[in-house]
């Protein structure tokens, strides 16, 4: 499947606020490879993305990709 964006979408379904960091790489079908991070403290009962996009979907479309967040409690 050809796409012009890939993305992650993480949540905070608890009470306290979490930590969180992200990438997503995607590779084009011309073989150019773009990224996108994210490290954000998402508060409660809040969501964020992490996404990468091609600039002109018509042309070029991403032929692969991946997208990851990994998050963690801010307690001590």
């Amino acid at each position: 499947i050809l796409t012009a964006v890939i993305t992650a979408q993480v949540s905070n379904p608890y009470y306290e606020p979490i930590y969180c960091e992200g990438v997503a790489i995607g590779r084009t079908l011309s073989g150019v490879t773009l990224q996108g991070v994210m490290a954000q403290v998402i508060p409660p009962f809040q969501f964020r993305y992490v996404s990468v996009y091609v600039n002109n979907p018509s042309i070029d479309r991403f032929a692969t990709g991946y997208a990851n967040v990994g998050c963690r409690f801010l307690r001590y």
